[in-house]
């Protein structure tokens, strides 16, 4: 990949205040689940918080992967302003960044994926097992700290041109402090104390963010080095069927970067695909429509035959 080609899809590398507020959110998240362990007893403040944390857990991670990755960034379909707005805010409450720079960071790796310019791959550090720890760890989480930002012009012009998408950007911060927020008043309608209401902040909020994180960026990391591939694709993406059960099915990874534009990411029959799961029922209500998926035909050119 030519540098200067690379730098022109570049945005600036991250400012010092996105590094503090990244790090604060990164080890808050490290901190709440050794703080959740070491208030962990069996009384109902608690087993409210963990419910809470389940519910929080199910609703962004779908979210994520129907909203910013499957809608927003491949366009795999198309949906009502109104629930795309809702289902853009509440992926939002991820706590991974924006309707914008989540879609055009997924779109910069897509265009260099496991080659130079690609924000989060762990294939760019050399041979042997250090390397593979480096690449691992900067795959995971480093890239967020010194990875250059995508460019939006070049990466996302149809987003910008879209006033619904830009007013969810524009109040990411809100869907943020709401995402730890909400959480804390739920439980406390439950437990109406101060006790009550923290766990939610804590459970519901803090641990559900980490677990989010670590889910997603596990995808970058783990579903680029360990698993199966049983489609042609230009890179070293992976099935990885953990990932792809407890992903909503973004860890049927190599299936994804062999038909980046499908909505249905777990193509066979077998592969677990909660996100896919959710776009065929509201598909069936009316509420997304043009959903595109690989023909039998598209699906028979991709297969690589040794590992069928």
């Amino acid at each position: 990949m030519n540098t200067n080609s690379t730098r022109e899809f570049s945005g600036p590398p991250p400012t010092f205040l996105f590094k503090l507020v990244t790090a604060f959110i990164t080890t808050s998240g490290f901190a709440s689940v050794l703080l959740a362990m070491w208030l962990f007893k069996d009384i109902p403040s608690v087993r409210v918080g963990i419910y809470i944390a389940i519910i929080g857990f199910i609703m962004t991670v779908n979210a994520v992967t129907v909203s910013f990755h499957r809608y927003l960034t491949h366009r795999s379909f198309d949906m009502l302003p109104w629930l795309a707005f809702v289902y853009a805010a509440l992926a939002s409450m991820a706590v991974e960044g924006s309707a914008l720079t989540w879609p055009a960071t997924h779109r910069m790796h897509h265009h260099h994926s496991d080659k130079e310019g690609d924000p989060h791959s762990p294939h760019l550090h050399g041979q042997g097992f250090v390397a593979m720890i480096k690449g691992f760890l900067h795959a995971h989480m480093g890239w967020i700290f010194y990875a250059p930002s995508a460019n939006n012009e070049m990466y996302i012009p149809d987003l910008l041109e879209n006033n619904n998408i830009m007013l969810v950007a524009k109040l990411t911060p809100l869907w943020a402090v709401l995402s730890f927020v909400i959480p804390g008043v739920v439980e406390w309608f439950f437990i109406p104390t101060l006790e009550g209401f923290l766990m939610g902040v804590l459970w519901g909020g803090f641990v559900r963010v980490f677990a989010v994180h670590h889910l997603s960026w596990s995808i970058n990391s783990i579903c680029h080095m360990w698993g199966t591939k049983p489609f042609r694709s230009q890179d070293q993406s992976v099935n990885n069927p953990i990932f792809g059960v407890v992903g909503f099915g973004e860890g049927w990874h190599r299936n994804h970067h062999a038909f980046k534009w499908s909505a249905r990411i777990g193509i066979r029959f077998w592969e677990i695909d909660f996100g896919w799961y959710t776009i065929w029922m509201l598909e069936k209500l009316g509420m997304v429509w043009n959903v595109k998926v690989p023909s039998a035909e598209q699906l028979a050119r991709a297969r690589i035959q040794l590992v069928e």
